[in-house]
């Protein structure tokens, strides 16, 4: 009696949780094909011995695998493969932003296209790609997340949209704020260097 009265609210859970991330998936996938030259410049970045069909070719899969596992899990078919194959593909791209991290890359991750994620990869980008780890294991552990989100209670539905929604535009809102302050920083850093470039100069003069 116990599990049964739980199911519901563990599946609403799911619910919560398959929306979520394919929304994050949609949008990552629509974003990318909008700035299609910018995330094959990141892909290019990473492996730049590889030729151009073949970075054009790993862009295009990345594009479709993110679609199609958005879809599977609106979808509720194959919904635990979906979230098993969404933390295998959010590993493999956070082992990415390691690497950019790591080759101290400008131009940002293009997770979500260019026009919207620039600037050095940083701790948020990391922090993200973890939050969206543990909801996809958290959707992969629920025995009840098999049905179409559209079959849900409507209730259910609202809720999923409205917390998507607000994640994101709490995430936006963290991540233009970090920028202005990366921003702001390296600017003050550029002013301190011709300050002191000019400074040496006068000295020289003087001497």
């Amino acid at each position: 009696m116990i599990s049964q009265s739980l199911a519901p609210e563990t599946g609403d859970i799911a619910a919560l949780g398959r929306a979520f991330l394919a929304v994050v998936l949609g949008f990552a996938g629509w974003a990318k094909l909008r700035d299609w030259g910018g995330f094959r410049g990141v892909l290019r970045f990473l492996m730049p011995r590889a030729p151009a069909a073949a970075i054009a070719f790993l862009a295009a899969g990345i594009v479709g695998f993110e679609v199609l596992l958005a879809g599977l899990l609106v979808a509720g078919v194959h919904t635990d493969m979906a979230a098993r194959g969404t933390v295998g593909f959010l590993c493999a791209a956070t082992a990415a932003l390691f690497v950019l991290r790591r080759r101290d890359y400008q131009g940002g991750c293009a997770c979500f296209g260019n026009h919207t994620d620039t600037g050095p990869v940083g701790s948020l980008d990391l922090a993200r790609n973890a939050v969206l780890i543990a909801v996809a294991f958290a959707v992969t552990q629920s025995p009840t997340a098999v049905q179409p989100l559209w079959a849900f209670p409507a209730a259910t539905i609202a809720l999923a949209a409205a917390t998507t929604v607000g994640v994101l535009l709490l995430y936006g809102m963290i991540a233009a704020v970090v920028a202005m302050r990366t921003a702001g920083a390296r600017l003050r850093s550029e002013e301190v260097e011709a300050f002191v470039r000019s400074e040496d100069q006068a000295g020289g003069r003087a001497t």
